[in-house]
């Protein structure tokens, strides 16, 4: 596959410029910038649905970014294909904490944390440096779709280039 170049030929994300868009620039990351509008999901619909239809791609190829915390003040990321759930007690055993003690961060924690709204984390240019967990199954898939940092916009990138850039533990972390 060629690389992907900061690009808005086929959205209208240009003008859109976020900490994490700015991170993966100052890194040299190629990412393709994607506007979406924000809908709550109606009927048997997933968040996840609605948004690869917005951005006519597969369910399968969007990737969620969550907080967790597994202690006072002890957060982590969590990269997760976007149609499935974190198993607490894979994620648990991967901290080496006890599964009463991970938890999935509250809006306001994750905000503190990652300086992004609830609903629009990204994993790139975070406020504070958290470790990054990532599913294994994500390791395997060519491009994947990952929140640029608002509800609005969303990246398109090399999963190379995300591994490379995160250098997250990859585990089995998904739920069954």
């Amino acid at each position: 596959m060629g690389s992907l170049e900061e690009s808005s030929a086929a959205s209208d994300a240009e003008g859109t410029s976020t900490a994490a868009t700015a991170y993966l620039s100052e890194h040299n990351v190629p990412f393709e910038k994607i506007s979406v509008t924000y809908e709550k999901p109606d009927g048997g619909e997933s968040l996840c649905d609605v948004l690869a239809r917005q951005m006519n791609t597969e369910p399968d190829k969007l990737v969620k970014t969550m907080v967790f915390k597994y202690g006072v003040d002890s957060p982590c990321l969590v990269l997760m294909h976007g149609h499935k759930q974190v198993d607490k007690k894979k994620l648990a055993r991967e901290l080496g904490a006890s599964v009463k003690n991970v938890k999935p961060a509250d809006a306001d924690m994750a905000a503190r944390f990652t300086g992004y709204d609830f609903g629009g984390t990204s994993p790139f240019g975070t406020r504070e440096a958290m470790a990054v967990y990532m599913e294994e199954g994500i390791r395997e898939m060519e491009l994947v779709y990952i929140n640029g940092g608002s509800r609005q916009l969303v990246l398109r990138m090399a999963v190379d280039d995300l591994i490379r850039t995160l250098q997250p533990t990859v585990a089995d972390l998904a739920a069954e």
